[in-house]
């Protein structure tokens, strides 16, 4: 069964990881076979599947600008900073955030 499971990785040009593997050998071999067993047999030849989920940048930042701090960990850490211990930052932050929120007219406030 050890060749069937390299012949079916290698028609897969090595993409193939062993949920595929066990559904080939069910579907064209005919084999009923178990996935923990099929697993053993992948890591015993020493053969991996392929990972289609690859980490990917969508985004660019221009050479000219600065990066900005990070709200939430600067809140979160755990120095004092400009003299300010990180409860009273979190106050001041949340102060803020209300302060820039615009109401909107004629739109209803909610009841509390």
């Amino acid at each position: 069964m050890t060749e069937s499971i390299r012949g079916i990785h290698r028609m897969s040009d090595g993409t193939y990881g062993a949920p595929r593997v066990r559904a080939e050998l069910a579907a064209e071999h005919r084999v009923r076979v178990g996935m923990k067993r099929v697993v053993r047999m992948v890591r015993a030849a020493s053969l991996a599947g392929v990972s289609r989920r690859r980490y990917c940048v969508t985004t660019t930042r221009d050479d000219g600008s600065r990066a900005r701090m990070d709200a939430w960990r600067g809140l979160r850490s755990g120095c004092n900073v400009g003299g300010v211990a990180p409860s009273a930052r979190v106050r001041l932050a949340r102060l803020e955030s209300l302060l820039h929120q615009v109401p909107v007219p004629g739109a209803r406030t909610p009841r509390r």
